[in-house]
This record gives structure tokens, sequence and C-alpha cells, in this order.
């Protein structure tokens, strides 16, 4: 009795499962958030804050906005300097 699973409404068996790589990493979903580096508008500092932040991110030196949450993401106010996968 050989295992079928479905992919796509598409019946495969051990075999095909097994070397079908594209197929399953197209099935895990890629994370919509991440966290960046941020540099301030006003003094320069960097930090390091969360893209969909639920709550008001300040800069740690001057204290200004570096990101307001809205809706389900962020709205980033300073400028971003790096993207962490």
């Amino acid at each position: 009795h050989k295992k079928i699973k479905k992919i796509n409404n598409k019946k495969l068996n051990e075999k095909q499962w097994s070397g079908n790589m594209e197929t399953k990493e197209s099935l895990i979903e890629k994370p919509k958030t991440k966290f960046i580096k941020v540099k301030c508008k006003s003094c320069k500092g960097e930090q390091v804050i969360f893209s969909a932040a639920s709550t008001a991110v300040n800069c740690n030196v001057c204290h200004k906005p570096l990101a307001v949450p809205k809706a389900s993401r962020a709205s980033i106010e300073g400028q971003i300097v790096k993207e962490f996968k």
C-alpha cells in the first residue's frame, strides 16, 4: 500500500513527493513581516524594530517616532537601512 499525498489537487506518490522540492517549497508561505534596522531622520541614530509593530516605536536617542502602527503593518517614519530575514 503506497501513501498518496495531494498537492494542488494533484495526487503524488512517495517517489514523486520526495523528488518535487519546488512544490514543497511553494507550499510554505514566506513571512510578510521582518525585523528592520531604521535610521532616525533627526539624530541619525539606528535602531532595530519589527515591521508590524503594534505600538508606536520612538528613537532611543531623540525620542522622535520611528514607526507608527497602521492596520496590519507599521508606517516607518525613518530610513530603512537593513532588513533581516
